[in-house]
């Protein structure tokens, strides 16, 4: 694929609501030397907090990614064309503790800046962690609690500020 080149963020137009809800993303956090571990989201968002572009994204603790995003101050958001439904499923479903889950699924990590993203991904939202809030059941709908939360896996809510914007 071609290498990925900066987008100044008045020349970014994508549908969000269609790229993180309908195509799903992978929400990925690591270094190089480390590595990075990544899983797949479709919730979550892209806006504007204390003035600065922000991408808010939602973890439960129990993921392995959640892991390295606590330990690393920088994550991205990376976004793919068609044909990658059966990748992002097994990045979805399984655990990066138990494989290398990026392999199975047939991608490569990249690196910019030291930030992972993927080789084949043609879409990167690079993020520097600003804040987190964890959800609690009192502010949730219980309709909500029971389809998403049987198990009290609540998600932690992360806002970052978005550093880059990375094209294909």
């Amino acid at each position: 694929m071609s290498e990925m080149r900066k987008v100044p963020r008045k020349q970014f137009y994508e549908n969000v609501l269609t790229r993180i809800g309908d195509d799903w993303m992978l929400v990925t956090a690591g270094n190089p030397d480390e590595g990075c571990n990544t899983l797949t989201a479709c919730w979550g968002g892209l806006g504007n907090l204390w003035h600065r572009d922000a991408a808010f994204i939602f973890i439960r603790p129990t993921r392995y990614t959640y892991e390295f995003i606590e330990r690393n101050e920088m994550f991205s958001l990376s976004f793919f064309p068609d044909g990658y439904r059966d990748a992002l499923t097994l990045l979805g479903t399984k655990s990066g503790r138990e494989m290398n889950k990026i392999s199975e699924a047939g991608l490569e990590v990249e690196y910019i800046d030291g930030v992972p993203t993927f080789k084949q991904a043609n879409l990167a939202v690079f993020c520097r962690r600003m804040y987190y809030l964890d959800f609690v059941s009192d502010r949730i709908p219980e309709e909500v609690i029971k389809q998403f939360y049987p198990q009290g896996d609540y998600h932690r809510f992360y806002a970052g500020e978005i550093t880059g914007i990375y094209s294909r």
